[in-house]
């Protein structure tokens, strides 16, 4: 059953991704007038935890729901206050069985800090399924790189000088724990060979900047989204590697942010990324995001929320968990499924 549903898939997925001209749909189809998605029976999603493999795909991005009207309201009214203190807001959210979603400000741009952490370990996991040297080889970590240095969220594990690390290593440490150290390796090995840093970006369709600064903004929340989809959806990776992905992002130890307002036996897979841009010794701006798939029962969504303005972390960070506390509380209150009759 297993091998029969997997070529069908595969079938499916080369004739969607040459309609697509190599940008990635989201395998959406609409029937009847229904937001419906179309995916490979239980029996074969049963033996992944984190995805769900589209079976059908279409060809058109789903409007944004009339149906969460009041969800939207609800998480709009509860960033308002920040707006008028000078913080930026915007929240992404969709829920992943329905296709159902909303954004509030979802298309302001912000400097994506360690959030890039994620789309850098697709492209190791996409180099492993082309059996790339990148991949295989190992890391010896000769000399501190000193990335550590300057973060708010300090790691609770980080690679050591003098040691050498596989590839699963450092990808554990930098998406687990955020070690920019086990990231900087990582993404040295891809400079040097040249245009690899860009895999994801081009092939997901994402624009990304030929040379960034650090003040350089260039991610919204809706269009980061588009890496958790195609994990949940296993259109990018294989089934394997895309479980692989979002379960080594359940494991993010990032506790200040959408997860704090989830109970604690629902998984959530995010990344999370700081930023504190400062000119001599003052702080121009401080950055905190939070983006992630939440497994509510029966009806998975995504959720992303991103901030900036004068303000502490502590500040942003209340920020995030209270919009996280308004959605989980709507689902939870209609037991899932809002946009869905």
């Amino acid at each position: 059953m297993q091998q029969h549903a997997k070529r069908l898939l595969l079938t499916i997925l080369v004739f969607c991704l040459g309609a697509l001209s190599g940008v990635f749909g989201y395998a959406v189809v609409n029937a009847q007038a229904e937001d419906k998605v179309f995916r490979l029976d239980d029996e074969y999603s049963s033996s992944y935890s984190y995805i769900r493999p589209l079976l059908m795909c279409g060809l058109s991005e789903e409007d944004e729901s009339a149906r969460l009207a009041d969800l939207e309201m609800d998480v709009t009214d509860a960033i308002q206050e920040y707006g008028n203190a000078g913080i930026t807001v915007s929240v992404y959210f969709r829920e992943l069985r329905s296709n159902s979603w909303f954004g509030v400000n979802e298309e302001e741009e912000y400097s994506p800090a360690s959030l890039w952490k994620l789309p850098l370990m697709m492209t190791y996991l996409k180099l492993e399924e082309m059996e790339s040297d990148v991949f295989e080889n190992d890391f010896y970590y000769a000399e501190d790189l000193g990335l550590n240095d300057y973060q708010n969220y300090i790691p609770e594990e980080a690679i050591a000088v003098g040691n050498t690390y596989s590839t699963d290593d450092l990808l554990e440490k930098m998406i687990v724990y955020s070690d920019n150290n086990a990231a900087g390796l990582l993404e040295q090995r891809l400079i040097e060979t040249g245009d690899l840093w860009y895999l994801v970006y081009n092939d997901i369709g994402l624009r990304i900047p030929i040379h960034i600064e650090p003040m350089t903004e260039f991610i919204s929340p809706k269009a980061y989204s588009y890496f958790f989809r195609v994990l949940y959806n296993s259109t990018y990776l294989t089934d394997a590697n895309s479980e692989k992905a979002l379960e080594l992002l359940s494991r993010d130890r990032f506790e200040d942010g959408i997860a704090a307002s989830v109970p604690v036996e629902i998984p959530v897979s995010q990344k999370f990324g700081e930023r504190k841009l400062v000119v001599g010794d003052e702080v121009l701006e401080t950055e905190l995001h939070d983006c992630g798939i939440v497994y509510f029962p029966k009806d998975p969504y995504i959720l992303c929320v991103m901030t900036k303005g004068d303000a502490e972390f502590e500040q942003l960070s209340a920020i995030i968990q209270h919009v996280s506390q308004v959605v989980y509380g709507a689902v939870e209150e209609n037991n899932g499924w809002l946009g869905f009759f």
